[in-house]
Protein backbone atom coordinates (compact mmCIF):
# COMPACT_ATOMS: atom_id res chain seq x y z
CA UNK A 1 0.00 0.00 0.00
CA UNK A 2 1.20 3.36 -0.95
CA UNK A 3 0.16 7.19 0.62
CA UNK A 4 0.76 10.25 0.64
CA UNK A 5 0.63 12.67 3.30
CA UNK A 6 0.07 16.64 2.80
CA UNK A 7 0.42 19.19 5.98
CA UNK A 8 -3.05 21.29 4.83
CA UNK A 9 -2.43 24.68 6.40
CA UNK A 10 1.08 24.69 7.35
CA UNK A 11 1.25 28.06 6.18
CA UNK A 12 -1.45 29.16 7.80
CA UNK A 13 -0.38 27.76 11.17
CA UNK A 14 2.94 29.67 11.10
CA UNK A 15 2.43 33.04 9.60
CA UNK A 16 4.07 35.40 11.84
CA UNK A 17 5.90 32.77 13.52
CA UNK A 18 9.49 33.20 14.71
CA UNK A 19 12.12 30.94 13.42
CA UNK A 20 12.17 29.07 16.65
CA UNK A 21 8.20 28.80 17.03
CA UNK A 22 7.54 27.48 13.59
CA UNK A 23 10.41 24.72 14.06
CA UNK A 24 7.98 23.56 17.33
CA UNK A 25 4.96 23.74 15.37
CA UNK A 26 6.40 21.60 12.82
CA UNK A 27 8.04 19.19 15.07
CA UNK A 28 5.08 18.61 16.63
CA UNK A 29 3.40 17.42 13.50
CA UNK A 30 6.31 15.63 12.33
CA UNK A 31 6.53 13.30 15.20
CA UNK A 32 2.57 12.47 15.34
CA UNK A 33 2.89 11.43 11.28
CA UNK A 34 6.16 10.05 11.85
CA UNK A 35 4.90 7.84 15.01
CA UNK A 36 1.85 6.62 13.18
CA UNK A 37 3.71 5.46 10.20
CA UNK A 38 6.15 3.75 12.86
CA UNK A 39 3.81 2.50 14.92
CA UNK A 40 2.60 0.35 11.56
CA UNK A 41 6.44 -0.63 11.10
CA UNK A 42 6.00 1.00 7.75
CA UNK A 43 8.11 3.12 5.49
CA UNK A 44 8.09 6.90 5.90
CA UNK A 45 9.82 9.74 3.81
CA UNK A 46 9.42 13.60 4.52
CA UNK A 47 10.55 14.97 1.17
CA UNK A 48 9.19 18.87 1.63
CA UNK A 49 8.76 20.48 4.31
CA UNK A 50 4.57 19.67 3.94
CA UNK A 51 4.75 16.67 2.29
CA UNK A 52 5.48 12.91 3.07
CA UNK A 53 5.42 9.58 1.10
CA UNK A 54 4.94 6.31 2.74
CA UNK A 55 4.47 2.41 2.49
CA UNK A 56 2.97 0.22 4.94
CA UNK A 57 1.09 -3.01 4.60
CA UNK A 58 -2.29 -3.75 3.89
CA UNK A 59 -3.17 -5.29 7.35
CA UNK A 60 -1.59 -2.12 8.79
CA UNK A 61 -4.19 -0.13 6.27
CA UNK A 62 -7.02 -2.32 7.54
CA UNK A 63 -6.16 -2.18 11.18
CA UNK A 64 -5.93 1.81 10.27
CA UNK A 65 -9.46 1.68 8.54
CA UNK A 66 -10.87 -0.11 11.81
CA UNK A 67 -9.20 2.58 14.19
CA UNK A 68 -10.89 5.24 12.28
CA UNK A 69 -7.47 7.25 11.27
CA UNK A 70 -7.21 8.31 14.79
CA UNK A 71 -4.01 10.49 13.17
CA UNK A 72 -6.32 12.79 11.99
CA UNK A 73 -7.80 13.60 15.15
CA UNK A 74 -3.96 13.29 16.85
CA UNK A 75 -3.15 15.97 14.19
CA UNK A 76 -5.86 18.52 15.73
CA UNK A 77 -5.85 18.16 19.02
CA UNK A 78 -2.46 20.01 18.62
CA UNK A 79 -2.13 22.95 20.65
CA UNK A 80 -1.31 26.34 17.96
CA UNK A 81 0.11 29.31 18.60
CA UNK A 82 -2.26 31.03 16.14
CA UNK A 83 -5.49 29.19 17.70
CA UNK A 84 -5.98 27.46 14.33
CA UNK A 85 -6.75 23.71 14.27
CA UNK A 86 -3.34 21.55 12.39
CA UNK A 87 -4.94 19.53 9.91
CA UNK A 88 -3.53 16.79 7.36
CA UNK A 89 -4.46 14.46 3.96
CA UNK A 90 -3.58 11.50 2.97
CA UNK A 91 -3.97 9.67 -0.24
CA UNK A 92 -3.65 5.86 -0.06
CA UNK A 93 -3.98 3.34 -3.09
CA UNK A 94 -3.78 -0.38 -2.95
CA UNK A 95 -5.01 -2.97 -5.36
CA UNK A 96 -3.19 -1.33 -8.92
CA UNK A 97 -0.45 -3.07 -9.80
CA UNK A 98 2.69 -2.02 -10.78
CA UNK A 99 5.33 0.66 -8.42
CA UNK A 100 4.08 3.16 -10.73
CA UNK A 101 0.86 2.86 -10.93
CA UNK A 102 0.11 2.97 -7.21
CA UNK A 103 1.87 5.66 -6.58
CA UNK A 104 0.14 7.74 -9.51
CA UNK A 105 -3.30 7.03 -7.51
CA UNK A 106 -1.66 7.54 -4.05
CA UNK A 107 -1.02 11.06 -5.77
CA UNK A 108 -4.72 11.40 -7.36
CA UNK A 109 -5.92 10.09 -4.02
CA UNK A 110 -4.50 12.52 -2.23
CA UNK A 111 -5.26 15.24 -4.71
CA UNK A 112 -9.12 14.02 -4.04
CA UNK A 113 -9.29 14.67 -0.10
CA UNK A 114 -7.62 18.27 -1.04
CA UNK A 115 -10.22 18.85 -3.15
CA UNK A 116 -12.84 18.14 -0.57
CA UNK A 117 -11.30 20.49 1.78
CA UNK A 118 -8.29 18.42 3.49
CA UNK A 119 -8.47 16.94 6.68
CA UNK A 120 -9.41 13.67 5.39
CA UNK A 121 -8.06 10.42 3.81
CA UNK A 122 -8.91 9.47 0.65
CA UNK A 123 -8.15 5.41 -0.52
CA UNK A 124 -8.31 4.31 -3.66
CA UNK A 125 -8.44 0.86 -4.44
CA UNK A 126 -8.69 -0.28 -8.12
CA UNK A 127 -12.94 -0.80 -7.53
CA UNK A 128 -14.07 1.88 -5.22
CA UNK A 129 -12.89 5.05 -3.47
CA UNK A 130 -13.39 5.51 0.64
CA UNK A 131 -13.29 8.79 3.28
CA UNK A 132 -12.23 9.05 6.23
CA UNK A 133 -12.65 11.94 8.57
CA UNK A 134 -13.45 15.47 6.76
CA UNK A 135 -14.65 16.96 10.10
CA UNK A 136 -13.38 20.33 9.38
CA UNK A 137 -14.28 23.33 7.95
CA UNK A 138 -11.81 24.50 4.99
CA UNK A 139 -9.92 27.81 5.87
CA UNK A 140 -10.82 30.43 3.17
CA UNK A 141 -7.54 31.33 1.31
CA UNK A 142 -6.45 35.16 1.92
CA UNK A 143 -4.78 35.54 -1.01
CA UNK A 144 -5.78 35.56 -4.59
CA UNK A 145 -2.14 34.16 -6.36
CA UNK A 146 -3.91 31.22 -7.43
CA UNK A 147 -7.04 33.26 -8.76
CA UNK A 148 -5.18 35.21 -10.75
CA UNK A 149 -2.65 31.79 -12.21
CA UNK A 150 -6.06 30.11 -12.81
CA UNK A 151 -7.34 33.46 -14.94
CA UNK A 152 -4.41 33.58 -17.37
CA UNK A 153 -4.26 29.85 -18.07
CA UNK A 154 -7.64 30.10 -18.63
CA UNK A 155 -7.25 32.95 -21.03
CA UNK A 156 -4.50 31.43 -22.73
CA UNK A 157 -6.65 28.21 -23.44
CA UNK A 158 -9.42 30.33 -24.97
CA UNK A 159 -6.95 31.83 -27.02
CA UNK A 160 -5.21 28.49 -28.33
CA UNK A 161 -9.45 27.33 -29.10
CA UNK A 162 -11.42 27.82 -32.36
CA UNK A 163 -14.80 27.02 -30.72
CA UNK A 164 -16.08 27.13 -26.72
CA UNK A 165 -18.78 25.29 -25.26
CA UNK A 166 -20.05 26.66 -21.57
CA UNK A 167 -22.54 24.72 -19.28
CA UNK A 168 -23.23 24.65 -15.82
CA UNK A 169 -25.19 21.02 -14.01
CA UNK A 170 -28.43 19.88 -15.31
CA UNK A 171 -31.15 22.00 -13.66
CA UNK A 172 -29.42 24.28 -13.70
CA UNK A 173 -29.77 27.44 -10.49
CA UNK A 174 -28.67 30.64 -10.41
CA UNK A 175 -24.94 29.83 -9.33
CA UNK A 176 -24.62 27.65 -12.57
CA UNK A 177 -26.20 30.32 -14.28
CA UNK A 178 -23.62 32.78 -12.33
CA UNK A 179 -20.66 30.77 -13.40
CA UNK A 180 -21.76 30.44 -17.13
CA UNK A 181 -22.20 33.95 -17.28
CA UNK A 182 -18.68 35.06 -16.05
CA UNK A 183 -17.21 32.71 -18.22
CA UNK A 184 -19.28 33.65 -21.33
CA UNK A 185 -17.69 37.01 -20.65
CA UNK A 186 -14.24 36.82 -21.00
CA UNK A 187 -14.58 33.94 -23.94
CA UNK A 188 -16.62 36.46 -25.43
CA UNK A 189 -14.03 39.52 -25.24
CA UNK A 190 -11.51 36.82 -27.23
CA UNK A 191 -14.14 36.89 -30.00
CA UNK A 192 -14.43 33.35 -30.37
CA UNK A 193 -16.76 31.47 -31.06
CA UNK A 194 -19.01 30.03 -28.61
CA UNK A 195 -22.24 28.71 -27.22
CA UNK A 196 -23.92 28.24 -24.08
CA UNK A 197 -26.04 25.18 -23.53
CA UNK A 198 -28.82 24.61 -21.13
CA UNK A 199 -30.54 21.55 -20.17
CA UNK A 200 -34.30 21.10 -20.94
CA UNK A 201 -35.16 21.37 -16.97
CA UNK A 202 -34.31 25.34 -16.24
CA UNK A 203 -36.77 26.95 -14.76
CA UNK A 204 -35.14 27.55 -11.46
CA UNK A 205 -33.98 30.37 -13.65
CA UNK A 206 -35.68 31.13 -16.39
CA UNK A 207 -36.81 34.65 -14.85
CA UNK A 208 -32.66 35.35 -15.15
CA UNK A 209 -32.42 33.99 -19.09
CA UNK A 210 -35.29 35.75 -19.73
CA UNK A 211 -33.80 39.05 -18.79
CA UNK A 212 -30.32 37.71 -20.60
CA UNK A 213 -32.03 37.19 -23.94
CA UNK A 214 -33.29 40.59 -23.95
CA UNK A 215 -29.85 41.29 -25.49
CA UNK A 216 -29.03 39.70 -28.81
CA UNK A 217 -26.23 38.26 -28.03
CA UNK A 218 -27.46 35.56 -25.15
CA UNK A 219 -30.75 35.11 -27.94
CA UNK A 220 -28.53 34.10 -30.07
CA UNK A 221 -25.64 32.03 -28.28
CA UNK A 222 -27.90 30.37 -26.19
CA UNK A 223 -28.46 26.36 -27.62
CA UNK A 224 -30.08 23.10 -26.60
CA UNK A 225 -28.41 19.51 -25.40
CA UNK A 226 -29.28 17.86 -28.56
CA UNK A 227 -27.75 21.32 -30.65
CA UNK A 228 -24.61 21.03 -28.59
CA UNK A 229 -23.63 17.60 -29.24
CA UNK A 230 -23.87 18.54 -33.07
CA UNK A 231 -22.30 21.70 -32.41
CA UNK A 232 -18.88 20.21 -30.53
CA UNK A 233 -16.11 18.55 -31.87
CA UNK A 234 -13.13 16.87 -30.29
CA UNK A 235 -10.71 20.28 -30.25
CA UNK A 236 -13.99 22.07 -28.92
CA UNK A 237 -12.79 23.80 -25.28
CA UNK A 238 -15.58 23.00 -23.36
CA UNK A 239 -15.73 24.74 -19.60
CA UNK A 240 -17.92 23.37 -16.56
CA UNK A 241 -19.19 25.56 -13.60
CA UNK A 242 -20.54 24.57 -10.62
CA UNK A 243 -20.08 20.92 -10.97
CA UNK A 244 -17.37 18.52 -11.45
CA UNK A 245 -19.24 15.17 -11.92
CA UNK A 246 -19.18 13.88 -15.30
CA UNK A 247 -23.05 12.67 -15.06
CA UNK A 248 -24.33 15.58 -13.59
CA UNK A 249 -22.95 17.92 -16.18
CA UNK A 250 -26.03 19.98 -18.77
CA UNK A 251 -24.84 17.82 -22.33
CA UNK A 252 -22.81 15.15 -21.37
CA UNK A 253 -22.95 13.70 -24.62
CA UNK A 254 -21.20 16.65 -25.67
CA UNK A 255 -18.27 16.85 -23.24
CA UNK A 256 -17.53 13.04 -23.47
CA UNK A 257 -16.86 14.10 -27.76
CA UNK A 258 -14.91 17.36 -26.76
CA UNK A 259 -11.31 16.56 -25.44
CA UNK A 260 -10.02 19.45 -24.08
CA UNK A 261 -12.01 20.29 -20.81
CA UNK A 262 -12.40 23.01 -17.73
CA UNK A 263 -13.62 22.74 -14.50
CA UNK A 264 -14.86 25.82 -12.41
CA UNK A 265 -16.43 24.66 -9.23
CA UNK A 266 -16.74 25.08 -5.33
CA UNK A 267 -18.11 21.75 -4.32
CA UNK A 268 -16.06 19.14 -2.15
CA UNK A 269 -14.47 16.62 -4.50
CA UNK A 270 -16.36 13.34 -5.12
CA UNK A 271 -14.50 10.49 -6.59
CA UNK A 272 -16.26 10.90 -10.51
CA UNK A 273 -14.62 13.70 -11.60
CA UNK A 274 -14.62 14.96 -15.37
CA UNK A 275 -12.24 13.00 -16.88
CA UNK A 276 -8.53 14.58 -17.80
CA UNK A 277 -9.27 17.93 -17.70
CA UNK A 278 -7.10 20.77 -18.98
CA UNK A 279 -7.60 22.84 -15.91
CA UNK A 280 -9.27 22.46 -12.75
CA UNK A 281 -10.15 25.31 -10.15
CA UNK A 282 -11.66 23.87 -7.20
CA UNK A 283 -11.79 26.02 -4.35
CA UNK A 284 -14.04 24.42 -1.41
CA UNK A 285 -13.53 27.06 1.04
CA UNK A 286 -15.59 29.41 -1.56
CA UNK A 287 -19.12 30.73 -1.31
CA UNK A 288 -20.01 29.76 -5.13
CA UNK A 289 -18.70 29.36 -8.18
CA UNK A 290 -20.12 32.52 -8.94
CA UNK A 291 -17.32 34.23 -6.27
CA UNK A 292 -15.18 32.34 -8.09
CA UNK A 293 -15.58 33.49 -11.81
CA UNK A 294 -15.94 37.42 -10.50
CA UNK A 295 -12.49 36.63 -9.67
CA UNK A 296 -11.20 35.33 -12.67
CA UNK A 297 -13.29 38.03 -14.63
CA UNK A 298 -11.44 40.47 -12.74
CA UNK A 299 -8.00 38.85 -13.43
CA UNK A 300 -9.01 38.39 -17.08
CA UNK A 301 -7.52 41.66 -18.66
CA UNK A 302 -8.44 42.38 -22.12
CA UNK A 303 -11.08 44.76 -20.94
CA UNK A 304 -13.64 42.31 -20.01
CA UNK A 305 -17.21 43.86 -19.45
CA UNK A 306 -19.78 42.92 -17.69
CA UNK A 307 -23.63 44.04 -19.03
CA UNK A 308 -26.16 45.21 -16.20
CA UNK A 309 -28.24 41.87 -16.52
CA UNK A 310 -24.83 40.17 -16.60
CA UNK A 311 -23.64 41.12 -13.22
CA UNK A 312 -26.97 40.86 -11.98
CA UNK A 313 -27.10 37.14 -12.67
CA UNK A 314 -23.60 36.43 -11.61
CA UNK A 315 -24.81 38.52 -8.05
CA UNK A 316 -27.82 36.49 -7.61
CA UNK A 317 -25.55 33.18 -7.91
CA UNK A 318 -23.61 34.08 -5.09
CA UNK A 319 -27.16 35.35 -2.93
CA UNK A 320 -28.39 32.00 -3.75
CA UNK A 321 -25.41 29.96 -2.23
CA UNK A 322 -24.73 32.14 0.91
CA UNK A 323 -27.99 32.25 2.06
CA UNK A 324 -28.26 36.23 0.99
CA UNK A 325 -24.61 36.39 2.82
CA UNK A 326 -24.89 34.40 5.65
CA UNK A 327 -23.68 30.56 4.76
CA UNK A 328 -19.96 29.97 3.93
CA UNK A 329 -19.54 33.82 3.47
CA UNK A 330 -15.53 34.92 3.48
CA UNK A 331 -14.07 38.54 3.10
CA UNK A 332 -13.36 37.63 -0.87
CA UNK A 333 -17.26 36.82 -1.13
CA UNK A 334 -17.49 40.49 0.07
CA UNK A 335 -15.10 41.74 -2.50
CA UNK A 336 -16.67 40.27 -5.29
CA UNK A 337 -19.80 41.46 -4.22
CA UNK A 338 -18.81 44.86 -3.87
CA UNK A 339 -16.92 44.35 -7.63
CA UNK A 340 -20.28 43.27 -9.07
CA UNK A 341 -22.40 46.28 -7.55
CA UNK A 342 -20.03 48.36 -9.08
CA UNK A 343 -20.43 46.63 -12.41
CA UNK A 344 -24.17 47.17 -12.26
CA UNK A 345 -25.63 44.67 -10.37
CA UNK A 346 -29.35 45.63 -9.74
CA UNK A 347 -30.34 44.30 -6.39
CA UNK A 348 -33.61 45.16 -6.87
CA UNK A 349 -33.94 43.19 -9.52
CA UNK A 350 -31.99 39.86 -7.77
CA UNK A 351 -35.02 40.20 -4.72
CA UNK A 352 -37.33 39.70 -7.62
CA UNK A 353 -35.90 36.48 -8.71
CA UNK A 354 -36.26 35.47 -5.30
CA UNK A 355 -39.68 36.80 -5.00
CA UNK A 356 -42.12 33.54 -3.88
CA UNK A 357 -45.63 33.43 -4.65
CA UNK A 358 -48.29 32.92 -1.67
CA UNK A 359 -48.91 29.15 -2.79
CA UNK A 360 -45.06 28.57 -2.41
CA UNK A 361 -44.94 29.77 0.73
CA UNK A 362 -48.01 27.49 2.03
CA UNK A 363 -45.97 24.43 0.47
CA UNK A 364 -43.17 25.32 2.28
CA UNK A 365 -45.05 25.61 5.56
CA UNK A 366 -46.61 22.26 5.10
CA UNK A 367 -43.47 20.73 3.89
CA UNK A 368 -42.07 21.64 7.37
CA UNK A 369 -45.41 20.54 9.50
CA UNK A 370 -45.41 17.16 8.23
CA UNK A 371 -41.48 16.13 8.39
CA UNK A 372 -40.83 13.88 10.75
CA UNK A 373 -38.04 14.04 13.34
CA UNK A 374 -35.14 11.26 15.02
CA UNK A 375 -32.65 12.50 17.40
CA UNK A 376 -32.25 15.91 16.04
CA UNK A 377 -32.47 14.63 12.01
CA UNK A 378 -35.98 15.73 10.22
CA UNK A 379 -37.06 14.38 6.79
CA UNK A 380 -39.86 15.80 5.05
CA UNK A 381 -41.28 14.68 1.67
CA UNK A 382 -42.53 17.40 -1.03
CA UNK A 383 -45.68 16.51 -2.90
CA UNK A 384 -45.99 15.20 -6.30
CA UNK A 385 -46.48 17.11 -9.39
CA UNK A 386 -45.30 20.99 -8.55
CA UNK A 387 -43.36 23.12 -10.02
CA UNK A 388 -39.99 24.25 -9.14
CA UNK A 389 -39.85 21.45 -6.60
CA UNK A 390 -36.08 21.72 -6.39
CA UNK A 391 -35.95 25.12 -5.12
CA UNK A 392 -39.17 25.01 -2.43
CA UNK A 393 -37.12 21.42 -1.43
CA UNK A 394 -33.91 23.70 -0.80
CA UNK A 395 -35.79 26.09 0.66
CA UNK A 396 -37.85 23.52 3.02
CA UNK A 397 -34.56 22.22 4.50
CA UNK A 398 -33.66 25.79 5.31
CA UNK A 399 -36.45 26.49 7.28
CA UNK A 400 -36.57 22.83 9.13
CA UNK A 401 -32.15 23.54 9.75
CA UNK A 402 -33.41 26.87 11.35
CA UNK A 403 -34.95 25.06 14.41
CA UNK A 404 -32.83 24.79 17.51
CA UNK A 405 -34.13 21.00 17.87
CA UNK A 406 -32.61 20.20 14.59
CA UNK A 407 -29.40 19.33 13.62
CA UNK A 408 -29.49 17.62 9.77
CA UNK A 409 -32.78 18.11 7.99
CA UNK A 410 -33.62 15.94 4.47
CA UNK A 411 -36.56 17.13 2.11
CA UNK A 412 -37.37 14.24 -0.96
CA UNK A 413 -39.04 15.48 -3.62
CA UNK A 414 -39.94 13.55 -6.89
CA UNK A 415 -38.02 13.91 -10.32
CA UNK A 416 -39.59 13.93 -13.67
CA UNK A 417 -37.67 10.71 -15.02
CA UNK A 418 -38.72 8.56 -12.12
CA UNK A 419 -35.67 9.16 -9.52
CA UNK A 420 -35.80 10.84 -6.09
CA UNK A 421 -34.31 14.59 -5.18
CA UNK A 422 -32.75 15.07 -2.11
CA UNK A 423 -31.86 18.53 -0.43
CA UNK A 424 -29.75 18.29 2.74
CA UNK A 425 -28.92 21.32 5.23
CA UNK A 426 -26.84 20.71 8.39
CA UNK A 427 -25.71 23.22 11.52
CA UNK A 428 -22.05 21.59 11.03
CA UNK A 429 -22.32 18.54 13.25
CA UNK A 430 -23.36 16.53 11.03
CA UNK A 431 -21.61 16.27 7.65
CA UNK A 432 -24.14 16.24 5.14
CA UNK A 433 -21.91 15.42 2.54
CA UNK A 434 -20.77 12.22 3.86
CA UNK A 435 -24.59 11.47 4.13
CA UNK A 436 -25.40 12.41 0.58
CA UNK A 437 -22.13 10.40 -0.67
CA UNK A 438 -23.04 7.41 1.06
CA UNK A 439 -26.38 7.54 -1.86
CA UNK A 440 -24.53 8.72 -4.92
CA UNK A 441 -24.75 12.60 -4.38
CA UNK A 442 -22.23 14.95 -2.89
CA UNK A 443 -22.19 19.05 -1.67
CA UNK A 444 -20.41 20.75 1.00
CA UNK A 445 -20.33 20.03 4.64
CA UNK A 446 -23.36 21.74 5.42
CA UNK A 447 -25.39 22.09 1.92
CA UNK A 448 -25.69 18.71 -0.40
CA UNK A 449 -27.65 16.68 -2.03
CA UNK A 450 -28.64 13.76 -4.22
CA UNK A 451 -30.30 12.36 -6.61
CA UNK A 452 -31.89 8.85 -6.19
CA UNK A 453 -32.93 6.01 -8.25
CA UNK A 454 -34.56 2.43 -8.03
CA UNK A 455 -35.72 3.23 -4.98
CA UNK A 456 -39.62 4.50 -3.53
CA UNK A 457 -40.04 7.30 -1.29
CA UNK A 458 -40.04 5.04 2.25
CA UNK A 459 -36.80 3.18 0.97
CA UNK A 460 -35.18 6.20 0.48
CA UNK A 461 -36.28 7.80 3.77
CA UNK A 462 -34.88 4.97 5.82
CA UNK A 463 -31.80 4.68 3.83
CA UNK A 464 -30.79 8.56 4.63
CA UNK A 465 -31.81 8.16 8.10
CA UNK A 466 -29.58 5.57 8.63
CA UNK A 467 -26.36 7.30 7.52
CA UNK A 468 -27.98 10.21 8.73
CA UNK A 469 -27.74 8.76 12.33
CA UNK A 470 -24.56 7.29 11.99
CA UNK A 471 -23.10 10.78 11.36
CA UNK A 472 -24.61 12.27 14.14
CA UNK A 473 -23.73 9.26 16.57
CA UNK A 474 -20.18 9.77 15.33
CA UNK A 475 -19.80 13.63 15.90
CA UNK A 476 -21.38 13.14 19.49
CA UNK A 477 -18.77 10.61 20.18
CA UNK A 478 -15.60 12.54 19.33
CA UNK A 479 -17.47 15.79 20.89
CA UNK A 480 -17.41 13.69 24.08
CA UNK A 481 -13.49 12.94 23.72
CA UNK A 482 -12.32 15.89 23.42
Amino acid sequence: VWGMIQIDNLEELTKGLSDREYTSVWADINNIIMDEIDHYEGFIRNFQDDMYTFAISRGALHEMEENGFKVLERIRKLPSPRQVPATISVGISENVGTVKEVSSRARAALDIALGRGGDQVCIMDGESTRFFGGNTAGVEKNTRVRARVVSQALHELMLDSDKILVMGHKREDYDALGGIIGVVAIARTLGKELRIVLSKETSAIDKMVTVLKEDEFWKEHIITVDAAKAWVDANTLTIVCDTHRQEMVAAQEALEISERRIVIDHHRRAADFVENPLLTYLEPTASSTSELVTELVQYAGGGVKLSKAEATGIYAGIVLDTKNFVQQTGARTFEAAAFLRRAGADIEKVKQLFIETFDSVQLRAKMVFEASRTEGIAISVAPEGLKDMMALAAQSADMLISNEDIEAAFVLYSLNDGGIGVSARSKGKVNVQVVMEALGGGGHRTVAGAQLQGMTIEEAKKAILEHALEALHSAEKEEEEQ
